[in-house]
């Protein structure tokens, strides 16, 4: 059966694609996250749907056939001195589907928000060190590493770095 991929934005009435492909990341990849699994599984359904409720963050869900297979968020700082500025965040695709160039059509569609709010003149995330074809992806987006942050997760007795990069608008 062919791919039928789509990204689009997640709702609120769709928390539980969101808590589902959330929790599986959190799972597969511990160290490239700053929550837990242990911590975000308790969640209650009504925390899950105030996240997306957040008017200051957008989710964006690639589906296949309705399955969920990749999430990436960006967040829109509102405090006025810093309201020029947005984070990515909580990017995740799928094992199966890596490779496939959906990571790329996340950020495709996270940078064609950003273009909309014109008050945006600076994107900046954080990626572990190790995570090369992240950092390949966000490179060929125009973000640059401005400096790395050393043991910034820990996870049971292992730290992880993190390259801090950013894009200029």
């Amino acid at each position: 059966m062919k791919e039928e991929i789509i990204i689009k934005k997640v709702a609120v009435k769709n928390w539980e694609k969101f808590k589902e492909i959330r929790l599986e990341a959190l799972k597969n990849n511990p160290e490239a996250f700053g929550s837990s699994y242990e911590e975000e599984v308790q969640r209650s359904d009504e925390r899950w749907r105030i996240s997306l409720a957040n008017k200051n963050k957008t989710v964006f869900l690639a589906l296949d056939r309705k399955i969920p297979i990749a999430i990436a968020t960006i967040s829109y700082e509102s405090m006025i001195k810093m309201n020029h500025l947005a984070n990515i965040y909580s990017v995740y695709v799928k094992p199966e589907y890596r490779g496939r160039a959906i990571s790329s059509k996340l950020i495709k569609s996270i940078l064609a928000d950003v273009k909309k709010k014109k008050r945006i003149k600076k994107i900046k995330l954080n990626v572990v060190t190790t995570q090369l074809p992240a950092i390949n992806l966000y490179k060929k987006f125009g973000f640059k590493i401005i400096a790395k942050l050393s043991k910034e997760v820990k996870l049971g007795k292992r730290y992880y770095d993190e390259y801090m990069m950013e894009k200029k608008l």
